[in-house]
């Protein structure tokens, strides 16, 4: 019978291990070819990791797993707002339109989660 230690550690393995093997990760590899990610900070620094499929019309908003975590402490404190990450993504997605000169292309429909981390958005120009 396996300790507390062993257990702890495989479910630890687990945990960070089973995301890996979704589709999704399929699916991210096909549909956002470009390796580098542009980073877009909205409010004060709130980075996020921004992909675009220009052909498809798509942009996949990542957070860091660091940045969501001081965000709630501070939200649990009251220091910060409490927004959703699929609204802060969101709100991402819009500025990276922005900050790539394309003014007249919006960021519609509500999106859909990847992952814990991670939001995909729809938009037309």
């Amino acid at each position: 019978m396996p300790n507390a230690f062993t257990r702890t550690t495989l479910a630890a393995a687990l945990l960070f291990g089973l995301p890996n093997c979704s589709t999704e990760v399929a699916y991210l590899y096909q549909t956002y070819t470009n390796s580098l990610p542009t980073v877009v900070t909205i409010g004060c620094g709130d980075p996020y990791d921004t992909f675009e499929n220009q052909t498809r019309r798509l942009i996949l908003v990542r957070s860091y797993a660091l940045s969501e975590a001081a965000r709630a402490a501070c939200a649990a404190v009251g220091l910060r707002g409490d927004a959703s990450l699929q609204v802060r993504a969101r709100r991402a997605a819009q500025a990276l339109l922005t900050k790539s000169n394309r003014p007249t292309c919006e960021v519609f429909g509500e999106g859909r989660a990847l992952s814990p981390l991670e939001w995909e958005f729809s938009y037309a120009c």
